[in-house]
């Protein structure tokens, strides 16, 4: 008996092997292929994300926050004209403030102060009267200096006089030219008393003159006693 014709036939010995491996190869190469592309295409989007996906996970974005909301409303934008203007600055704080220049008023006399006519920190100009001093004692002292010198004067005109008569005598050969040169000297000590006594007098004057404080500076500032 024939061993082939006893031998059952299947559909798979119909194809050939030859056949069957070529096309599981082809398969094989196309599935290799996506497998690639996929995996590059992976690497692309985890290496450049995109401008949506970052925003969306930024905080505060769309799809931002602690529960994570998408589609939040949009904001709304006001349009306003810049203009230029002058912004206020108001500092509250504890501190002390110093002048930049400050004027002590002294008086150039002492005596007994009557009136003060400032107040402390009060602007005040050259020539303003500030204060006055009891002038009483200026006054007799002033007048004791004129009737000094009024006594001086009226003795060195006397002096004269007399220098005159004498050397009108000594011309006449009458007497001797030492008392001419004695009465001569008498007027000159004189006149240098009556120069003292003018000074004396111009110093009482002034003192007098001091009981009247007032401002001397020429530029403003605040006065202080």
């Amino acid at each position: 008996m024939d061993r082939q014709a006893d031998t059952p036939h299947t559909g798979l010995d119909v194809i050939p092997r030859k056949h069957l491996s070529r096309r599981a190869s082809i398969i094989g190469s196309i599935v290799a292929v996506l497998a690639l592309a996929g995996t590059g295409w992976l690497a692309w989007r985890l290496t450049h994300p995109s401008p949506t996906s970052t925003t969306a996970a930024a905080p505060g974005g769309p799809g931002g926050g602690a529960g994570g909301r998408r589609g939040a409303p949009a904001t709304t934008v006001g349009v306003a004209t810049a203009e230029r203007a002058s912004i206020p600055i108001v500092l509250e704080a504890l501190g002390t403030v110093t002048p930049q220049a400050t004027v002590k008023v002294r008086p150039q006399v002492s005596g007994v102060m009557e009136k003060v006519l400032f107040k402390e920190g009060q602007m005040v100009r050259a020539g303003e009267l500030l204060a006055t001093i009891d002038p009483r004692q200026f006054e007799m002292a002033l007048m004791q200096a004129s009737g000094q010198r009024q006594r001086d004067e009226a003795q060195l005109d006397s002096a004269r006089v007399t220098l005159q008569r004498f050397k009108t005598l000594l011309e006449q050969d009458s007497i001797a030219r030492q008392d001419v040169d004695t009465q001569a000297a008498l007027v000159k000590q004189l006149e240098g008393t009556v120069t003292i006594d003018k000074a004396a007098e111009g110093t009482a004057r002034l003192n007098l003159g001091y009981t009247r404080r007032g401002a001397r500076q020429r530029p403003r500032w605040p006065a202080h006693r």
